[in-house]
């Protein structure tokens, strides 16, 4: 079961040196990558990249959610694409590649980065890779699959409990739209009438300034109005 990470942004005021963001790409192996492209909502930039290392300094407009993909010269790990949080100011990605030629990303930089990686994307990507793991089990047949299915439906849960808290502890911070956004028509563990009453009542327990942010005005006329109106 995939979740579909979207993007949004959030509009802010500082200055031009504020609005900087220098982004230090390093890749840790034998493998050479000879590039990296930076996704940017629909814009997107290549650079060369010499000795696995690259810095790119970048002026967004605003935060948002971004993503690098690694193009190597002669070869290609399971995944090469990596989301993460781009906001002004120093942002390290360290990528190393496992035995299973499995990449990894480790992510210093802003708070707002960092808690995007570490309160998010990394325990609901554990969730989901779990949650292949189940259904792969289920498909082969065999095994208990009451136990399976209801270990799965637990796993599920778990994610968009994720989520959930997060924007429950977090009603002032532009992530919260991001982790309604994770939540897409929301918990399918809870009867289907109740899921969009979750979200609107996640999204009204935001702050009216989040509420009322570029992002937070896309998510409810694109992403919640809809499934009230179903």
């Amino acid at each position: 079961m995939k979740f579909l990470f979207l993007l949004f942004a959030f509009p802010f005021t500082v200055s031009a040196q504020q609005s900087k963001s220098t982004i230090n790409v390093s890749v840790e192996g034998e493998q050479q990558v000879a590039s990296v492209v930076l996704f940017e909502n629909e814009k997107q930039t290549e650079y060369t990249v010499l000795d696995n290392k690259v810095t790119i300094v970048d002026s967004p407009a605003h935060p948002l959610l971004a993503r690098i993909v690694l193009l190597y010269k002669d070869w290609k790990p399971k995944n090469n694409i990596f989301f993460f949080y781009l906001v002004p100011g120093s942002i390290n990605l360290k990528v190393n590649t496992d035995a299973n030629s499995i990449s990894h990303l480790t992510v210093d930089g802003p708070e707002l980065t960092t808690e995007y990686q570490t309160k998010l994307l990394l325990p609901i990507s554990e969730c989901t890779q779990k949650m292949d793991e189940i259904e792969a089990e289920i498909r082969k047949g065999g095994s208990d699959t009451a136990s399976l299915k209801k270990e799965l439906n637990a796993t599920i849960s778990k994610s968009f409990g994720t989520a959930r808290d997060y924007i429950k502890q977090h009603p002032n911070s532009p992530l919260s739209i991001e982790a309604l956004e994770m939540m897409g028509s929301g918990d399918p563990t809870i009867p289907v009438p109740k899921r969009s009453e979750d979200l609107a009542a996640l999204y009204h327990s935001l702050s009216p300034n989040i509420q009322n942010s570029e992002a937070g005005k896309q998510y409810f006329e694109n992403g919640l109005e809809p499934l009230l109106k179903q």
